[in-house]
């Protein structure tokens, strides 16, 4: 299973079914993430499994915020200028340049639930 390290207040977002979207750029691991995969996401020493829905990429944050809606990659903010800055702060252009990645993403327990694996 692949690991993915997170923000705690984001990883309490998913758990919470707020966020369901996760921006990444694109590394060689996360282009390697395919729909249906489970991934364990860790926050220091807690942990969520996810179960991956989908995955969009796009040419740059200005693309993606374009087309994603921002209450779903960061809840509370609503404004595209907002999310567009937020995200900024994370991630240098310099990364910005390897492409940007949208993980649609449920917790594992979730998707059990619903009854899809």
């Amino acid at each position: 299973m692949r690991t993915m390290h997170i923000r705690k207040p984001y990883l309490d977002q998913i758990r919470e079914g707020r966020k369901t979207l996760e921006v990444r750029v694109g590394y060689p691991g996360i282009l390697k993430i395919g729909p249906g995969e489970v991934i364990e996401m860790i926050a220091g020493e807690e942990r969520l499994i996810v179960r991956v829905k989908d995955i969009r990429r796009y040419a740059s944050f200005e693309d993606m915020v374009a087309t994603e809606p921002a209450d779903r990659i960061a809840p509370g903010i609503v404004s595209r200028k907002e999310l567009l800055r937020a995200i900024r702060e994370i991630y240098p252009s310099d990364r910005e340049r390897l492409g940007v990645v949208v993980l649609e993403v449920r917790p594992e327990h979730e998707a059990l639930q619903l009854g899809t694996r």
